[in-house]
């Protein structure tokens, strides 16, 4: 049996959407490894695909494109990869540890993690005085410790505890590589046990409810943030009730969602709740429904039909001076400013919700804008301390990006400045 880890199957499916040849050294740039590591990964590749007499090579001055066939084999490899076949990196059985500890509905102990990640006890015990390391370096403010009675947990603020775990989820099921997800989900559903809020068919509902929720809204949330916040849906309430709150930790926690519950988001996810109940007969507490109120406020809207309602004027004026002076402050010219200002505002309702809760949102296309458009997004950012001084916030270079994104689409072009001026003499006699 080969042995594939997180490079080897990022670069099967790296080949498998080739459709022009690419040298070795165009991979190694694009994938962001060595020469060396793409060669010792394709040998891996190619020990597995020798069994049914196939091999990949590289064609001298010309590079690397996979045949139909080869395309078949190798999509079929990265469907078979499995706990079995796949190795996980350190920081993979990391966050497989850790997430299982946030949700785990029994008692953690070394015997079940090493079950859950297939390692020795030392290497378990490596990787969570790793975790311990690592959590200590970051901003939540999470410890992770153990006691007889209850194993492994985390020990944190009840909301700390929630934007963690969202933050861990980002980086498993945004960034992380796809035969790891798949192996993760498996691992969590196995050892959880029978629980209704993994299944497929409770995500089969959510899914169909998608555009009745959206509805109750008059939003349309933005397809990406729909499907992510329905893949970690389920761990989030599971480490809702992991934890074991005292009253005042559950009053606190209540007072800290009082923002929320006179927000239309809080209804339609009451009502989402009473369509949980009628169906598998799950029922969320208020915590987890503001949670779940939580995650719709905060998520990206393509569209939102109350952008401009009265609630949100003091967001408005802030917006309207930052447009200002981009104008003022650069030479760019700006059309359909009223398209603009309404697009910002249903950008930036969300952007504060984030913000408030801790939600964590990155932009794929940071690097991309900050060199192709390096002129814009300086402006942006220049001019965006305007709203960080009004509403009390600090922006990241990610959340500029997405202003910047906005800016650019109402951007004006003057095509006479896009053509070379061409001059005409006209030569007569007179």
């Amino acid at each position: 049996m080969i042995l594939l880890d997180q490079t080897s199957c990022d670069l099967l499916r790296y080949l498998i959407q080739l459709k022009e040849p690419e040298t070795i050294m165009t991979i190694s740039r694009a994938t962001n490894q060595s020469r060396r590591k793409i060669y010792y990964h394709l040998e891996k590749i190619n020990d597995a695909l020798a069994e049914v007499g196939e091999m990949i090579s590289s064609r001298p001055r010309v590079g690397i494109v996979l045949t139909a066939q080869q395309k078949e084999l190798c999509q079929s490899l990265l469907e078979g990869v499995d706990s079995y076949s796949y190795v996980m990196s350190m920081t993979e059985r990391m966050q497989l540890t850790v997430l299982y500890i946030c949700v785990a509905n029994k008692r953690v102990t070394i015997e079940k993690l090493m079950e859950l990640t297939e390692v020795s006890r030392n290497t378990v015990l490596n990787d969570l005085n790793e975790i311990r390391n690592q959590l200590a370096s970051e901003q939540y403010q999470v410890n992770l410790t153990s006691t007889k009675a209850q194993g492994y947990l985390l020990k944190c603020h009840p909301l700390n505890k929630i934007q963690y775990v969202h933050s861990l989820l980002y980086h498993i099921f945004a960034e992380g590589n796809h035969s790891f997800v798949t192996i993760l989900t498996k691992k969590i559903r196995n050892f959880v046990g029978d629980e209704i809020l993994l299944s497929d068919d409770l995500q089969d509902f959510l899914n169909q409810r998608v555009q009745d929720v959206e509805q109750d809204l008059g939003k349309k949330i933005n397809r990406h943030e729909i499907k992510f916040m329905l893949q970690v849906l389920p761990y989030l309430l599971l480490s809702c009730r992991n934890m074991a709150l005292s009253e005042e930790e559950q009053e606190d926690l209540k007072r800290e969602f009082t923002l929320i519950r006179k927000r239309i988001e809080y209804q339609a996810a009451k009502h989402l709740n009473n369509n949980l109940g009628a169906t598998f007969g799950l029922k969320l507490n208020d915590i987890e429904i503001s949670l779940l109120t939580v995650l719709l406020l905060s998520y990206r809207k393509d569209r939102d039909i109350h952008a401009t309602s009265q609630d949100f004027v003091q967001l408005k004026e802030a917006i309207d001076e930052f447009i200002w002076r981009f104008e003022v402050s650069s030479h760019f010219e700006i059309e359909n400013k009223e398209d603009l200002l309404r697009n910002l505002l249903t950008h930036c309702k969300a952007l504060l919700f984030r913000k408030t809760y801790g939600i964590l949102s990155k932009n794929p296309l940071t690097r991309q804008i900050k060199e192709k458009y390096a002129d814009l997004f300086a402006v942006t950012k220049s001019c965006s301390v305007i709203l960080e001084e009004a509403w009390l916030i600090s922006l990241t270079d990610d959340e500029v990006a997405y202003l910047a994104l906005h800016m650019g689409g109402f951007l004006k072009h003057n095509r006479a400045e896009k053509q070379d001026a061409k001059r005409i003499y006209l030569v007569c006699d007179e």
